[in-house]
């Protein structure tokens, strides 16, 4: 919950600009704070969190804008406690009786009003012209900076859209990687009875035309099958190659069922796409895999299933 620690940090953060000009010791404080909050995050996000928060940058773009107010909180306090007459004074107030009323000269009229009172105040008063700046800049920073750009254009930051001249991405596939997308998609709906892409895309990327110009290089897809490197590790042999059974050898003697040690590792590696009730039936079994598809499997060449049986041969 990722708004709860932000909350957590927006409190530390204000509360020390607000009294830390008074209480300097906050600083450290709160320093400490936050070195704490950063190492225990850290290794929760390794050792802990399972889920990654969803959120976008609209929560971190609000948490900066609410902390850059934090400095107007500690010049103006700031300027408030430093100019109290009794810090650095060794006057004594006496009174008559306790019905008196206690003057204390430090009256907030007297600052805003009496310009020689907050200019005698030199030992403070850069805090009240930080104040007064900061106000104003940080109020009209969008039109401050505007105008700005229009003087010195060079500033002016921005969203720029980068145009790389690119094909649209089904075009850029080889012919290779295309068919390794169409067959892996056919395969899973077709056997595993699941999708991994929506029917838009299935069909663009079956009617996408090889681009003459550019074609992408090296791994094509986040898909982890696509990656080399983890095809090897999982031994993991792709719908798309021809027969692929022939290449497949398992720990039994029925040669019909070699193609579910890669359908295996496709439905591990995608049980999130699977119904809840599938896949907490699944089970890390030749015959667990088989049951994935066993009710509404159609008969292929090498199936394990007959026509007239709904259990494996």
């Amino acid at each position: 919950m990722i708004h709860y620690k932000y909350a957590a940090i927006l409190n530390v953060v204000l509360i020390t600009f607000m009294f830390g000009a008074g209480m300097p010791i906050l600083f450290p404080i709160s320093a400490a704070a936050m070195a704490v909050m950063y190492l225990v995050e850290k290794a929760l996000i390794y050792y802990s969190y399972r889920q990654p928060p969803v959120y976008d940058s609209e929560l971190n773009d609000s948490v900066l804008g609410i902390l850059s107010y934090a400095p107007l909180l500690f010049y103006s306090f700031g300027y408030w406690m430093l100019s109290n007459k009794q810090i650095f004074s060794n006057d004594i107030v006496w009174r008559n009786s306790m019905s008196e009323k206690e003057i204390t000269n430090h009256l907030w009229d007297q600052t805003l009003l009496n310009i020689d009172v907050t200019l005698g105040e030199t030992y403070c008063l850069p805090l009240f012209c930080c104040f007064w700046f900061f106000l104003i800049t940080t109020t009209f920073r969008d039109k401050i900076l505007s105008i700005v750009c229009d003087i010195f254009p060079n500033f002016e930051i921005a969203n720029f859209d980068v145009d790389e001249d690119l094909e649209p991405f089904f075009e850029t596939l080889d012919q290779k990687a295309r068919d390794w997308y169409i067959k892996e998609e056919e395969n899973s709906r077709s056997v595993l009875k699941f999708s991994v892409m929506d029917d838009e895309n299935f069909e663009k990327i079956k009617a996408a035309e090889k681009s003459e110009e550019m074609t992408l290089q090296g791994v094509f897809s986040y898909d982890v099958l696509a990656n080399p490197l983890y095809l090897h590790e999982f031994q993991y042999f792709s719908a798309a190659i021809d027969n692929r059974e022939d290449f497949i050898i398992d720990d039994d003697s029925d040669e019909g069922n070699d193609f579910v040690q890669s359908d295996m590792v496709k439905l591990i590696l995608n049980l999130a796409f699977l119904p809840e009730e599938r896949a907490r039936k699944f089970e890390f079994s030749v015959d667990g895999c088989l049951g994935q598809y066993q009710s509404t499997f159609e008969p292929r060449a090498g199936s394990p299933f007959r026509e007239d049986s709904a259990s494996p041969v």
